[in-house]
């Protein structure tokens, strides 16, 4: 037990140096292939699935580098597998994580092996060359299901058996990932171990079981390669074939120190892997069925009377042990029905899968002997599908959730590790067994260490934090008070996005901060740039309040908030010049709209919010074309300017600077936007009067911390 446990250690210590090598070979790659036109010659590895207007394939170069190549459909040529060409076209890096916390499309590429995009230009067909055996096989396992089953059950099987889930309908993935069951969808141990099951009841019959192994090993490297090298497979059929050569050559087999040693191997030969959430999921997984599943089951059975149902439980529980913190990091979500629709969906899921299998098979053979397993293929996916829909459309059926800090993380994995080490878990419970006041001292003991612990999580400081977040050619900012409260100002975002930039970026990026509750939204005017993202916070998070201009009823974008707001009892407050308010110690000044104010064009009725903390104060400008005509006659003094319109030249005006002499300037504009923005008259501007700026085009999100009476 303690070697296994040094093992662990040791692994972890590795994990930590090869992160450290996989941000070093992140440089590398960045430094070595640069953005910009580039002529290559490409063999076409697999098809990638399609996009609104291209067609994508994963495509090698001839010093074996992977990208993949965008063609767009209206000069789409018909490309297959294996064929070499040459393409004229823009090379594009995958773009690092926008926000803090969110999800960073470059480790997402290197762990997969792709090192970025080519969009083509021209596209000449050098070589048509036959297609591999490997791409012919998947091809056939679907083409056979798909003769046999509709479609949506063809794509269901074609995933679990080779991992192919592109053309599984999106409601359908939705239900599995809201229900819990994402997890079938993904080829790992389980198929494996059914493989391995169905090849051994082959072969045994024929050379015995000691033969058996040496055909079971050459079928899990043929069905790794089948799924193209998937982590979670190489996983699992190492794990696999360690188990069956530890058997062979005579010698103990270790569950835990075959995962070890595979991940170990992965890491070592793909260092990126560790940023592969499928491999971090098949890892934590296996890893918490291996330590925890035995003790679970024995705690279960004292209450449970079915054998069976207490050892289903314990390993689903004893996954999501390890798993919880990476799914509320990864995804925000945690399914509350998981656990009971595993009890309904596990006895049927290994049917499913070695009903596939021996489809495959007799479909080699002859295909009438297939057509004889389809029917009841058909109802076993029937029912797998419908229960998990059932599941997925429960009310609360999976909840939104705050990511933790790293350091409660970090904790919860030390009680865990504690609980899992025997003889301190045994010496924890002779200590407190029998003997009330030692239960009364370890009861007293973990209460105040809660206590302390929330004390810390919610003690006041002295600053505040300001994030201009890169939500493409919008704006959004988030304030966290001293209390550890949000403010956000404006939620809007590109106007590619429209509404969904509060699903796809700003819920994300709050939860990723550990917060699902904002204190006060302030929303300048009824633009998709400045609002856009509102609607699915309301729906999403829990709202205080919610601060608008005067004189905006009339907009269909306000009336929509106003309904949403009466629906959910969010209060909704109109300010207009003169007004004051004060969250959390930030003072907040309302310098426009004046009162009975009407413009008709909607930038010009943006609410304009001085924001005075510590000594500093910031000026929040929205979409005014004439800021410096709502600021009066009298000159405003602030020491960060909000640039107007994303740095449109009808803003940030020579005036608006004389008034203001700022010292920052936030631009809130969307990379490489098709209105130019900022202008260059308005950089200018801001360089003649000393002004030091920040852009989210540049620079992704800009973070500030305001001191009291101190400097940024």
């Amino acid at each position: 037990m303690h070697q296994k446990y040094l093992l662990l250690f040791l692994c972890v210590l590795f994990v930590g140096i090869q992160w450290r090598h996989a941000a070093l070979l992140s440089q590398k790659y960045t430094c070595q292939f640069a953005c910009g036109p580039m002529e290559v010659s490409l063999k076409i590895k697999e098809e990638y699935g399609e996009s609104q207007y291209y067609q994508k394939y994963l495509a090698k170069t001839v010093s074996g580098d992977t990208i993949v190549l965008y063609i767009k459909k209206a000069d789409h040529m018909p490309l297959t597998v294996q064929n070499e060409v040459w393409v004229e076209g823009e090379f594009c890096l995958p773009e690092e994580a926008r926000n803090s916390g969110t999800y960073d499309e470059r480790k997402s590429f290197y762990a997969k092996g792709v090192l970025g995009r080519l969009f083509a230009n021209k596209v000449t067909l050098l070589r048509e060359n036959k297609v591999d055996f490997l791409t012919l096989s998947r091809r056939y396992i679907y083409q056979t299901f798909l003769q046999m089953l509709p479609q949506k059950y063809a794509s269901v099987i074609t995933a679990m058996l080779s991992g192919e889930k592109e053309r599984i309908p999106q409601p359908i993935k939705e239900n599995f990932q809201t229900s819990g069951m994402s997890h079938l969808l993904a080829v790992s141990g389980m198929h494996v171990s059914y493989v391995m099951m169905l090849m051994s009841l082959v072969f045994s019959k024929i050379v015995g079981k000691r033969g058996s192994y040496y055909f079971c090993i050459m079928g899990i490297l043929f069905y790794m390669f089948l799924t193209g090298l998937s982590l979670s497979v190489v996983r699992a059929g190492c794990m696999a074939i360690l188990g069956m050569l530890a058997f062979l050559f005579s010698k103990r087999a270790s569950s835990i120190n075959h995962l070890m040693v595979s991940g170990l191997g992965i890491i070592v030969f793909h260092p990126f892997a560790i940023f592969d959430l499928g491999f971090l999921l098949s890892f934590l997984g296996t890893l918490g069925i291996l330590v925890f599943s035995q003790d679970i089951s024995q705690f279960l059975s004292r209450w449970i009377p079915s054998a069976w149902v207490a050892q289903t439980l314990s390993v689903s529980m004893a996954a999501q042990l390890l798993l919880i913190p990476i799914m509320t990091i990864y995804f925000h979500q945690l399914s509350l029905v998981s656990l009971l629709a595993n009890l309904f969906v596990a006895p049927i899921v290994g049917l499913v899968v070695m009903l596939g299998l021996l489809m495959i098979v007799l479909s080699m053979i002859h295909f009438s002997l297939a057509k004889l397993l389809s029917f009841s293929l058909y109802f076993a996916l029937w029912y797998m599908v419908q229960i998990i829909t059932w599941f997925a459309k429960l009310p609360f059926a999976s909840v939104l959730v705050a990511a933790p800090s790293y350091f409660m993380i970090a904790g919860y994995y030390l009680i865990l590790g504690g609980v899992s080490y025997r003889p301190f878990r045994d010496r924890v419970i002779h200590f407190v067994k029998g003997n009330r006041r030692h239960q009364r001292w370890l009861l007293t003991s973990l209460t105040l260490a809660s206590i302390i612990w929330q004390a810390f999580l919610h003690f006041p400081c002295s600053y505040i934090r300001l994030h201009m977040i890169d939500v493409g050619q919008g704006d959004a900012f988030y304030i966290e008070t001293p209390q550890k409260n949000v403010i956000l100002v404006d939620t809007g975002g590109s106007d590619t996005l429209e509404n969904e930039v509060g699903e796809r970026i700003l819920i994300p990026y709050l939860l990723s901060k550990g917060k699902s509750k904002i204190h006060t939204i302030l929303i300048s005017h009824p633009h998709t740039d400045h609002i856009g993202g509102v609607y699915a916070l309301i729906d999403a998070l829990e709202i205080g309040q919610i601060i608008i201009g005067k004189g905006l009823r009339e907009d269909a974008l306000i009336q929509q908030l106003f309904l949403k707001c009466q629906q959910k009892k969010i209060p909704m407050i109109e300010v207009s010049q003169g007004d004051f308010f004060t969250i959390d110690g930030i003072d907040f000044e309302v310098l426009f709209p004046k009162e009975n104010t009407s413009y008709e064009n909607l930038n010009n009725m943006s609410l304009m919010v001085e924001m005075a903390f510590g000594g500093k104060k910031l000026l929040f400008t929205g979409d005014l074309e004439d800021a410096e005509e709502s600021l009066g006659r009298f000159a405003r003094d602030c020491d960060i300017l909000k640039v107007g319109h994303h740095g449109s030249d009808t803003s940030t005006s020579e005036e608006l600077l004389r008034k203001t002499t700022p010292q920052i300037a936030l631009i809130s504009v969307g990379k490489n936007n098709r209105y130019g923005h900022p202008k260059k008259e308005v950089l200018d501007r801001l360089a003649k009067w000393n002004v030091r700026v920040f852009r989210t085009d540049e620079n992704g999100e800009i973070m500030l911390i305001i001191h009291k009476n101190r400097n940024y």
